[in-house]
């Protein structure tokens, strides 16, 4: 490019400084021969501002990631400085709502002045947020924008600013943010300790494995001394180097004589090694063997003793050094049975979903705060709770927020909260140690509430279980549960198994209560989804929450809390806000379990039959009217759960030729109810799931030619089901007259034979849409209910219909 160019160029930008790229050439435009300048020209300097914009918004998106890990922070209690996490909270949902309104408006006019005036915003919330932090995050004040715009929007010469070398400097202080918003919590004591802990302490730890090797220096040594010089002395060992012995002796010392009396001579010329063989002497004689008795009598004592005490003292050491280090080490659970009381972080405010629970154990909480007014009017309330439900429903979630509400109202009274403690008992300790032992403990630490997690598996049954365990739980409780006012011990066992517990058990007085727990229902989802994303998003309208919360019907609490938790760390690594997309993808990890990127290699011939025989489904799920609508449908690999089966069981199977089943399987179809369902269905929603079912093998039939019924051989198998569960009507086969028997399996093979002629002639008038769906599945691997709607339209249609290619034939 010449100079005159240039000089072009560098004019055309200058222009740009002052105003946006579509408004430079107007008719009161000024410059002359502007028209000289090339529209390629105009091209790379639009390229230029663009590529410039871009890497502004990468910087913008960093800082809203260490604002989102901040609100993160702060929302699970780990600042204490905070004084009212909702208010910080606030304050940074709005400035991270300004961050999403600038990228949002950041293309609508590119030009040079609003890349510098965007990087300028930029620095000034850089530094809101580095003098937030200063403060130590005790508040997060708004950032009064329209005072910070007036000030920077100033006249100046702008052309004079290097804006990649303020870019730059931006990058540090995103750099200095990021190490700032790291220690965010941390008192100048955890600090200080921290560095002490990574360059003196852990290296001290480390380098005491160095004292194995000194170990075995000193026992050769002693083990040297003994065979080459004391056994020699005392004749035991004629042929020892005695000469070694002897000239070792002259350059340490005066050569010693034992004499049968014990009497050492030459005591005042000895050597080291000299004085060393007279202690050793003067230990094994004389007064020693009184000194061994004593020691052989009293040391099974001071050996208990100065175990219980190394104990004791370990875990004081452990709960210091984590206390020092701060963070997320503060709150670390230091295994014991009752030594160590855990610090609950939730309350019955963190419980959605649950009012039921809350209203059953909101009685405790009552009793707690005047326990003689209640025990005085005969009122008591149960003291012992078995908490039943499945797994990850909740159980151990509310049996903490049941011990942090007890905290908080003890605390509003005045007293001191730490009074109340809050231990989680292992069955392991139970075992070994006895619950008599455990309850005479909690009795001593009262008020206190104990939570026992999966009860069923210490075996508290007459028949076949641990009879004497459970005969030490029946007469323990009582007495434990009925003790003095101030001195409550709240017992909470949970359980997904409560038929395996001794019923003796959950009478009054010991588990008197049992509190169901299930999964939460679509209102319940919904309000956790909004409760878990309100401190992560500033705006929760990018996201379709009706559709997340259909899509994990089913789930509990702790899956939720995986799909947004795996959503979250894939923003954070591409350094990008949460988005639909990012939920979307943990949905299909979390919830559907599948697995990314190829698991086998599979062959042409396989994928043409997975997906011709999920295309089948899907259309055929589609076209009929089932309780349950279609949402996704691939011929990925998919992590199933395996059914747990006794040894017994799974031998059984092998020797019987029966497919196992497989931890991982290709291709599935995923499907939601679009309203709260107890699987309830009508007659025809019966026959219409049964038709589903058949659908694979019958797409297969119509394009394929044939049905090996290889894969997925179990779908006529359900579908069989289905049709006896309509034929039989609700009667036990086995308890009716064996030709009563052979007419209904009769009827339910001719039910079965039917819906598999009604599904076939539903595929065949469809083939066309079929055949589109099993190919784009092969090419796309994943398709959702709207791409496979869309290419049924698609082929509806005479203009639209694609060109398709036939498939492979099995």
């Amino acid at each position: 490019m010449n100079n005159s160019v240039m000089k072009k160029t560098f004019l055309f930008l200058t222009l740009l400084l002052s105003q946006p790229l579509s408004h430079a050439f107007d008719d009161t435009t000024n410059i002359g021969d502007m028209n000289e300048i090339s529209a390629t020209i105009i091209e790379q300097a639009q390229n230029i501002l663009e590529d410039q914009l871009k890497k502004i918004l990468t910087q913008f998106n960093a800082v809203d990631c260490i604002l989102g890990d901040l609100a993160l922070v702060v929302n699970n209690d780990q600042v204490p400085q905070t004084k009212n996490k909702k208010t910080v909270i606030q304050g940074i949902i709005s400035v991270r709502s300004l961050i999403e309104s600038v990228q949002k408006d950041a293309f609508v006019n590119v030009s040079l002045r609003q890349n510098l005036m965007i990087l300028k915003i930029l620095e000034g919330l850089i530094a809101h947020t580095k003098q937030a932090l200063s403060d130590g995050l005790t508040e997060f004040p708004a950032f009064d924008f329209v005072t910070y715009f007036q000030s920077i929007k100033s006249p100046q010469d702008d052309s004079t600013i290097d804006i990649d070398a303020l870019q730059k400097n931006i990058d540090a202080q995103i750099a200095d943010l990021n190490s700032q918003a790291a220690s965010v919590g941390l008192a100048w004591y955890n600090r200080a300790y921290r560095k002490l802990n990574d360059y003196l302490i852990q290296p001290s730890i480390k380098a005491a494995s160095i004292g194995n090797a000194g170990k075995i220096a000193i026992a050769t040594s002693l083990a040297a001394w003994y065979f080459l010089w004391y056994r020699t002395e005392k004749g035991e060992d004629p042929n020892a180097s005695s000469k070694f012995s002897h000239w070792l002796r002259s350059k340490v010392g005066e050569h010693v004589k034992i004499q049968d009396r014990g009497a050492i001579i030459n005591d005042d010329k000895l050597g080291w090694i000299g004085r060393f063989e007279k202690e050793a002497f003067n230990l094994t004689h004389g007064h020693a063997e009184i000194g061994k008795y004593l020691v052989a009598t009293a040391s099974p004592f001071y050996y208990e003793a100065f175990k219980n005490a190394s104990s004791w003292c370990g875990k004081k050491i452990e709960r210091t050094h984590n206390f020092l280090l701060g963070g997320a080490y503060k709150n670390k659970k230091i295994e014991d049975a009752l030594n160590a009381s855990i610090e609950p972080k939730y309350t019955f405010d963190d419980l959605v979903g649950l009012d039921y629970v809350k209203e059953a154990l909101s009685l405790v909480v009552k009793y707690v705060e005047d326990p003689e007014r209640w025990d005085r009017s005969k009122l008591t309330p149960e003291k012992g709770y078995l908490l039943t439900g499945p797994t990850r429903s909740g159980k151990s979630f509310s049996a903490e927020a049941l011990a942090g509400e007890i905290k908080k109202v003890v605390k509003r009274q005045g007293r001191n909260p730490d009074e109340i403690g809050f231990y989680v008992i292992k069955g392991s300790y139970i075992e070994s140690m006895g619950i008599a032992k455990i309850l005479e403990m909690a009795k001593r630490e009262a008020p206190c509430v104990l939570f026992i997690d999966e009860i069923d598996l210490l075996r508290l049954q007459r028949a076949g279980g641990n009879t004497s365990l459970l005969n030490e739980f029946l007469t323990s409780m009582s007495g434990c549960l009925d003790s003095d006012p101030k001195k409550q011990v709240i017992i909470l066992a949970a359980t997904n198994r409560p038929e395996n517990m001794d019923e003796a058990l959950k009478q009054p007085g010991r588990f008197g209560k049992e509190i169901r727990f299930d999964y939460p229902g679509f209102e319940h989802r919904k309000e956790y989804f909004i409760k878990r994303l309100y401190p992560v998003c500033p705006s929760l309208d990018r996201f379709d929450l009706d559709k997340v919360c259909l899509e994990t019907a089913g789930c509990s609490f702790e899956t939720m809390n995986s799909v947004l938790k795996k959503a979250i760390q894939k923003s954070k690594i591409q350094n990008l806000p949460l988005t639909q997309e990012a939920l979307d993808d943990a949905l299909d990890t979390e919830v559907r379990n599948m697995i990314p990127g190829e698991f086998k290699q599979l062959s042409q011939e396989e994928k043409n039959i997975i997906a011709t025989h999920q295309a089948g489904h899907a259309l055929a799920t589609i076209l009929l009217d089932s309780a349950e609508k279609l949402t996704k449908v691939t011929i990925r690999p998919i992590q199933e759960k395996l059914k747990e089966e006794s040894p017994w069981e799974a031998y059984y199977k092998q020797s019987n030729s029966v497919e196992h089943a497989q931890a991982v399987v290709h291709g599935k179809m995923f499907t939601q109810c679009c309203h709260h369902t107890l699987n309830l269905y009508t007659k025809n929603q019966k026959m219409n799931l049964c038709k589903i079912k058949l659908a694979g093998h019958i797409a297969e039939e119509l394009l394929l030619g044939s049905s090996g019924y290889s894969y997925h051989m179990e779908d006529k198998e359900h579908a069989l089901r289905i049709a006896q569960s309509i034929v039989f009507q609700g009667l036990i086969i086995s308890n009716l007259p064996e030709h009563v028997q052979d007419k209904m399996i009769d009827a339910s093979l001719a039910l079965l034979s039917k819906c598999e002629s009604e599904v076939k002639e539903l595929l065949a008038n469809n083939k066309v849409a079929l055949q589109a769906i099993s190919i784009a599945l092969q090419k796309h691997l994943t398709l959702t209910a709207q791409d496979v709607q869309e290419i049924m339209d698609a082929t509806t249609s005479a203009t639209n219909t694609p060109e398709l290619t036939e498939p492979v034939a099995a």
